[in-house]
């Protein structure tokens, strides 16, 4: 890979060669006699090329003639290799790098072109590089999501710090193309998400069967499972209501059962509420079995 080639970069190698040249015109001079014929049309060349070629570098002329050396070059971008890229489209990438303002390998602004791509939503850093004659490479960083987050209606990808990375719209999740992430809902919540998904990490047996992860009142969380049941944590140590509920399951399977709600909220207590269904068949049963009860204490009490 060859080094990028700028502006300064040619007017150091000018500048080379002018002091090159001259130490060797002195060296030249040395062993000579100043009065031999020839010597003083020399010394009227070499002084005035060393004036011009000290204003030339004063006056900046060098950016005038880069253009034109670049067109005599023809130096220009025929291939760009992009690599790295998931969620960003190629299409987006090449539009930021602007090619069109300057076709030409040489004279390409990599430190503007990288400003640009480095905007775009998901890209996190970018490293570009010249590759001559006709080749810049692109290579791609972005950011790693770690959740969805609605709020108000508005569907969001945040990553681990919670700053948002992009919105969308419900149709892409319609069509799964974020639904292996988790599901934040809430104010505050994509900012602590990276509190309560590391330690929900820990009991897969928890985790597996989360699908919604509610922020209430930017105090606590409530957990909402695959099969309709909600947990509801504590605001404080809300691990170890966890390890609880994933001792109970491992116990009893009280994540499987006709259960509404696992409320943790109370310290050192663990309140199961049945759902509504299955609330009503049993106060139906309880009933019945009241009355079959009565039913037979009666009989007794007539026979006696």
């Amino acid at each position: 890979m060859l080094k990028s080639i700028d502006s300064s970069y040619l007017g150091n190698f000018i500048s080379r060669c002018y002091r090159t040249f001259v130490r060797r015109s002195s060296r030249w001079f040395s062993h000579r006699s100043l009065f031999h014929k020839g010597n003083g049309t020399r010394l009227a060349l070499i002084f005035l090329i060393s004036c011009w070629s000290y204003g030339f570098i004063l006056g900046d002329y060098l950016s005038l003639l880069l253009p034109r050396l670049i067109s005599f070059l023809e130096l220009e971008v025929k291939d760009i290799v992009i690599s790295g890229q998931i969620e960003t489209q190629e299409v987006d990438i090449i539009n930021a790098l602007r090619l069109e303002e300057s076709k030409k390998n040489l004279g390409f602004d990599l430190i503007s072109a990288r400003r640009r791509v480095r905007s775009l939503p998901w890209i996190k850093d970018v490293i570009l590089r010249k590759i001559y004659p006709s080749t810049l490479l692109v290579m791609i960083s972005e950011y790693k999501a770690v959740a969805v987050w609605q709020t108000d209606k508005k569907m969001t990808i945040v990553r681990k710090s919670g700053d948002v990375i992009t919105s969308f719209g419900i149709s892409e999740l319609h069509h799964h193309r974020f639904s292996y992430l988790p599901y934040l809902m809430g104010e505050g919540a994509a900012k602590t998400a990276s509190e309560i998904l590391p330690i929900l990490n820990r009991y897969p047996c928890i985790a597996n069967r989360a699908v919604t992860y509610q922020r209430i009142a930017d105090r606590r969380w409530d957990v909402l499972l695959k099969n309709g049941l909600q947990i509801l944590l504590p605001e404080q140590n809300c691990s170890r209501a966890l390890a609880k509920i994933a001792h109970l399951q491992l116990l009893w399977s009280i994540l499987d059962r006709d259960l509404d709600v696992i409320d943790a909220r109370l310290a050192g207590r663990i309140i199961l509420r049945l759902s509504p269904e299955v609330l009503a068949e049993r106060r139906e049963f309880v009933t019945d079995r009241s009355q079959k009860i009565r039913a037979a204490e009666r009989n007794k009490d007539h026979h006696l």
